[in-house]
């Protein structure tokens, strides 16, 4: 019972397609608009159409459909020899082998896919690829009407050099995550970057551990002062009043205010250098002062033996 429901349907639908003819459809009017039907003819006449034909005035070799909205442009979609569906576009009627267009969107046989080339690049040999490609530049959207967000991957031969980007177009945030929702990454529209944190309060936020060979800090000072003649070297008695009354040294923060507000790394290795420095005046200072009283006591000894040896 269905097959035949099936069958007269069929039948039914195949009686409003006209094949091979020249006039439109009885009710097809190209001023009162569209209807419902299918319209396939043969002509030489391109215009208002869709076709399907082998050979003829689509370039030999290939099968295809062609709709021609008006005189002076033309789509296609052909199915080639290499197994590439291909939707392409024309300024003008194609009326030799080959000249099918610039090629807009191809689908190959491997299930890659092109704008702008008929061939994606997969020379590593990806299971399937994506390419969009343009002899200056080109750009990959992805975007959300709500917020109006914006994300875009860019590829530009000369915009402050040649470079490849990938950023927001709108003024958004930008994120990067693993497992679809942990956010490991994120990128302020003020430039600060955040790991582990998503509000980062300076250009480098890092809420966890840092392993590195090496770091360049670079700072706007370095404590050389410290042994300019002029240097007002605070004196030992006063320094020492000063460590029983506050329990850290002059300059250098106290445990709390380093527990709220952490430690700049650069201004603390140059307050660092700078108490080095210092200490290593208060130890030339000794070491002056040491050397003064051995040559008192070498002269006290002097006296000593020489009333001895005048008494005996």
């Amino acid at each position: 019972m269905k097959l035949k429901l099936l069958f007269f349907y069929c039948l039914f639908w195949i009686s409003t397609i006209g094949f091979s003819q020249t006039n439109p459809l009885p009710g097809f009017s190209s001023t009162a608009g569209y209807i419902n039907k299918l319209e396939v003819i043969a002509t030489t006449n391109i215009d208002r159409f869709i076709r399907f034909r082998y050979g003829g005035n689509v370039p030999q070799g290939f099968s295809g459909i062609q709709y021609s909205v008006h005189d002076a442009y033309s789509w296609f979609n052909y199915s080639d020899g290499n197994g590439r569906l291909t939707f392409s576009y024309k300024d003008g009627n194609p009326t030799i082998k080959g000249d099918l267009g610039t090629s807009q969107f191809v689908l190959t046989r491997f299930g890659n896919i092109g704008f702008g080339t008929n061939e994606p690049s997969n020379v590593q040999g990806w299971g399937k690829v994506l390419e969009i490609k343009h002899s200056a530049h080109s750009k990959l959207l992805v975007s959300a009407e709500t917020n109006d967000v914006k994300v875009g991957i860019f590829a530009h031969s000369n915009w402050n050099g040649a470079r490849g980007v990938i950023g927001t177009e709108s003024a958004h945030d930008l994120s990067f995550h693993t497992g679809y929702s942990q956010e490991q990454i994120r990128v302020k529209t003020n430039g600060n970057v955040g790991i582990g944190t998503s509000n980062p309060g300076h250009k480098l936020e890092v809420n966890g551990g840092i392993k590195t060979r090496e770091v360049n800090v670079t700072t706007t000072g370095w404590p050389d002062f410290v042994f300019a003649p002029e240097y007002d070297l605070m004196p030992l008695d006063s320094l020492n009043d000063y460590i029983q009354s506050n329990r850290h040294l002059p300059e250098v923060p106290s445990e709390k205010e380093v527990l709220e507000n952490g430690v700049n790394v650069g201004e603390m290795n140059v307050l660092l250098l700078k108490k080095i420095e210092e200490l290593t005046l208060y130890l030339i200072e000794q070491k002056k002062e040491t050397e003064e009283l051995r040559k008192e006591i070498k002269q006290l000894k002097n006296a000593i033996n020489l009333k001895n040896s005048l008494q005996d």
